[in-house]
């Protein structure tokens, strides 16, 4: 896999979250270390809350790093945090350009993803199981003869997959 182009869907996730996340994460810290002695009795619930915080901020930077598409000689990678899901080319027919708020009104309320460009893949066949694809990739993304990839590059990603699946197409 030669270029990596990474998710925006969770980039997202730690833009909307890294604010509530180090707030959090700073003032129940703050008031543990260095808060009055009224509040001694809240140590435990200050200890968590400044736990959660790092654990939100700290999982949506992972998230946003480890979460990316990229095109191999032979498939289409999705490495979600937890799972890789591989497309072969033989899998998909064609890749189409949409506006990401025509597929998900609901989660382009958000203004940074409401004028996002999305790559739509249309699949013959998924190569694992439609439920637990769904599972991996969300509601928004997976559709039964289609994927949604939500990345900043997608005329070079749209590129890559379309030179594929005409290699495919060629017989040798």
């Amino acid at each position: 896999m030669k270029k990596r182009f990474p998710l925006l869907y969770y980039q997202t996730y730690h833009h909307s979250w890294r604010g509530s996340a180090l707030t959090l994460l700073v003032v129940a810290g703050g008031l543990r270390v260095w808060g009055a002695p009224a509040l001694r009795d809240y140590e435990a619930v200050l200890t968590l809350a400044a736990g959660l915080g790092a654990l939100v901020w700290v999982l949506g930077s992972a998230l946003s790093r480890m979460a990316f598409v990229a095109v191999s000689q032979d498939s289409l990678a999705i490495q979600l945090p937890l799972w890789r899901v591989r497309f072969p080319f033989e899998a998909m027919t064609l890749t189409r350009l949409v506006a990401f708020d025509s597929i998900s009104p609901s989660k382009a309320e958000d203004d940074w993803l409401r004028d996002r460009s999305a790559l739509v893949v249309e699949l013959k066949r998924w190569p694992m199981p439609f439920a637990l694809a769904r599972f991996w990739l969300g509601r928004e993304f997976a559709a039964p003869n289609r994927v949604v990839l939500l990345v900043a590059d997608w005329a070079s990603l749209r590129q890559g997959i379309e030179a594929g699946i005409a290699r495919k197409r060629v017989p040798f």
